[in-house]
């Protein structure tokens, strides 16, 4: 446990996981009594927030693109994307700007 806290990993992400995912495949205990196993189930919980955010975020992004093309690309107004999706203006702009959407390209 030492040796993979002391290493660097200096490659992405996946080299630790694919590294640890292979322990654990080649270990002969159980589950409870490893350290290992412990580590590995951790990060699938996490990943499993990462992958629910990722929905979430996505679902998030379909509503504003579908909103802005039945509005021809209109943000603000009575008949803009804003209003459809029932939220201020400017709510909508900082969303689409976290969600790197251009109102442009749906008029």
């Amino acid at each position: 446990m030492r040796g993979l806290m002391a290493w660097e990993w200096p490659g992405n992400i996946r080299e630790p996981e694919n590294f640890i995912e292979r322990a654990v495949i080649l270990t002969r205990a159980r589950a409870g009594d490893s350290k290992l196993a412990q580590l590995v189930e951790e990060r699938t919980i996490q990943n499993d927030k990462t992958s629910v955010l990722d929905e979430y975020e996505r679902r998030q992004r379909d509503r504003i693109i579908g909103a802005l093309t039945a509005c021809g690309g209109r943000v603000g107004g009575v008949d803009g994307a804003a209003a459809h999706l029932g939220m201020n203006r400017t709510t909508l702009l900082a969303r689409m700007k976290q969600l790197g959407i251009y109102a442009k390209r749906y008029a």
